[in-house]
């Protein structure tokens, strides 16, 4: 998931040069609203399930899980897989689609 990402924002930042202290700021935005220094235990329980809406969250209970001698639940495997899938034929299209452009945008 992350070659993906990485690729499609590598592209976006080349395209747009003005965009690195955009995705900058985005990933520090993604940092305080995934639970990397926060529980979802210590949301309010009408609240916990926005957390799975979180695509990081589901990324980040894969790793967190079994360090923590649980096991993740399958859904997000299949949450995770899917988007591999998907965010990879995205990524692939959008660099077939703009390679020979791309050393014009450096």
């Amino acid at each position: 998931n992350l070659l993906w990402i990485g690729l499609v924002v590598a592209i976006f930042c080349t395209r747009y040069r003005d965009m690195h202290p955009v995705v900058g700021s985005v990933m520090s935005l993604m940092f305080f609203i995934t639970p990397i220094v926060w529980q979802v235990d210590q949301l309010p329980p009408g609240r916990a399930h926005l957390a799975d809406l979180n695509p990081l969250t589901i990324l980040l209970e894969l790793m967190r899980q079994p360090i923590l001698g649980g096991v993740p639940a399958p859904m997000y495997w299949a949450v995770a897989a899917i988007a591999a899938v998907a965010g990879s034929v995205f990524a692939v299209a959008l660099l077939a689609r703009f390679r020979h452009r791309v050393a014009y945008w450096l």
